[in-house]
């Protein structure tokens, strides 16, 4: 029994754990939340490790250990072996859940040292998990972990950017000024959105999904259950969390009452979203992902001007 614990369901469990489709799904869930702050932390953290991850995984090539009859095939996964996202991904969990712990506690994001330990902790546990099914090599966990590190740095410094840019959502500095109604987005004044970026946003989106989409570069075949579900995040924080951008400040207000069903809500719209689009036919990847770009910006944005 312990033997059957040890070997199949611990690596198995700690697949499932660090899928990058949980930091995927987080963002939307956390905007519906109301939890901004947060929500735009994980959101380009998520960004950055789904396109940084994948670079090494589409151009270089390694054969996994099972591939060369090196190993047990306990896992079936035809990509390449170098690096680990699993590890890759318990690097970024373990900083963003420090995260969490401190946003909870004390509203601030900053390192702590037992960060340290904890990305320590889940690389030993997640590598291990890793080689024992057999999927990767002992290098692979360690490119993994420091490809988490890079990724957690590089968004560093792109948090510093989009404080600068359009205000930190902690201290209300995203939000439109308490008091002063005319420098917030209601539905009847969506004339305040800052057009321009909104519509250049839009647009970088489409030409990323094409390139990333059709030959030859044919980036990813999660592309749609991967950018579809985080670039309508981004659009509606650049759309409605930036006061910066507008030339009268304007920008959604802070939330002040959390219902009960916004919890039901967050978790039936990040399920949906992943569900359907993992299930989108690839025949219609582009009209595919603009549609469900377009819903998805709709409808977290519907929820948070008339209900949150």
């Amino acid at each position: 029994m312990h033997a059957f614990l040890f070997r199949r369901v611990y690596p198995s469990f700690t697949l499932d754990v660090m899928a990058l489709e949980i930091s995927v799904a987080a963002p939307v869930a956390l905007y519906v939340l109301g939890w901004d702050a947060l929500a735009t932390e994980i959101l380009y953290l998520s960004l950055l490790l789904a396109t940084m991850s994948q670079i090494p995984k589409r151009f270089i090539w390694r054969y996994r250990p099972f591939m060369v009859h090196r190993a047990n095939q306990r896992k079936r996964t035809t990509t390449s072996s170098f690096p680990s996202r699993a590890v890759a991904c318990a690097t970024v969990y373990a900083y963003i859940l420090a995260n969490i712990i401190g946003y909870a506690s004390d509203g601030s994001f900053s390192l702590r040292w037992w960060h340290f330990v904890l990305i320590a902790a889940l690389f030993i546990a997640i590598s291990f998990a890793r080689v024992n099914l057999g999927v990767h090599y002992p290098t692979d966990c360690i490119g993994g972990i420091l490809l988490g590190v890079v990724v957690i740095l590089t968004g560093l410094g792109i948090r510093a950017a989009d404080v600068a840019t359009c205000g930190d959502c902690i201290g209300g500095g995203c939000y439109s000024s308490p008091g002063n109604p005319d420098s917030e987005i209601f539905a009847s004044s969506l004339n305040k959105i800052n057009f321009l970026r909104f519509g250049i946003v839009i647009g970088l989106s489409v030409i990323v999904g094409v390139a990333f989409i059709v030959p030859p570069i044919q980036f990813w075949t999660k592309f749609i259950r991967v950018y579809g579900v985080l670039l309508p995040s981004l659009l509606f924080r650049l759309t409605f969390l930036c006061p910066v951008s507008t030339a009268s400040g304007a920008a959604i207000a802070a939330p002040i009452n959390r219902p009960w069903y916004a919890w039901l809500f967050a978790a039936l719209i990040s399920a949906t979203a992943m569900t359907v689009a993992a299930i989108t036919p690839a025949k219609k990847a582009i009209l595919s992902f603009c549609l469900f770009y377009s819903i998805l910006f709709c409808v977290l944005s519907a929820w948070r001007l008339f209900i949150l």
